[in-house]
């Protein structure tokens, strides 16, 4: 299959991009909802449960098939008390190698070693990019834009040696009791696609 750009919104009349969703087993655990929105009027909502078959659901995967290029991803991201996040770049390969990769724990976005604490319940928006195949560089960077606050940038952040290609890109909650966290506006989009 080809690969492909994506812009998710998350709203009843936009056009539906390749995604697929992990539930465990809870339909409401991961849906779309009118509660909050960085755009629009509905963000997908990450109700985290003790009672979930997998810690690592409710998850929601896109499967952009980028292979060579640049490609930049952005998102927005609200969080609540006792969010456990994590956003995971990977291959096909098995074991699969990880690009992008980082988490938020306890209210800290944590990423190669680095921190930066996150405020509750405010949209927060991410930007990040990297180089596939022969345009990789073995490292990627990362934006994140905080309402009152100057940008914090991350560069010359490390991949997993040998990864080069996108082909799985996940939003992950990990939380082993309640937790929500809302998601909106994803982008992920490729230097070489058609039109580019």
């Amino acid at each position: 299959m080809p690969p492909i750009d994506i812009e998710e919104g998350f709203e009843p009349d936009a056009a539906s991009f390749a995604y697929t969703i992990s539930n465990g087993g809870e339909v409401l655990a991961l849906a779309p909802t009118e509660e909050t929105a960085a755009s629009g009027s509905r963000s997908l909502k990450f109700a985290d449960q003790a009672a979930l078959k997998a810690s690592f659901d409710p998850h929601l995967v896109f499967m952009p098939r980028h292979q060579e290029g640049i490609t930049q991803a952005s998102f927005d991201l609200e969080i609540g008390p006792g969010v456990e996040f994590h956003n995971d770049w990977h291959d096909n390969a098995s074991p699969y190698l990880s690009g992008p990769s980082f988490v938020i724990s306890g209210g800290v976005l944590r990423v190669a070693g680095q921190s930066l604490p996150l405020p509750m319940d405010q949209w927060i928006h991410f930007e990040i990019k990297a180089g596939l195949g022969a345009e990789s560089t073995g490292t990627w960077e990362m934006t994140v834009l905080v309402a009152g606050e100057p940008p914090h940038r991350f560069t010359a952040l490390p991949c997993q040696a040998g990864w080069k290609t996108l082909d799985w890109l996940g939003f992950i909650s990990n939380a082993a009791e309640p937790a929500v966290f809302y998601l909106d506006n994803v982008m992920i989009k490729n230097s070489l696609s058609k039109g580019k």
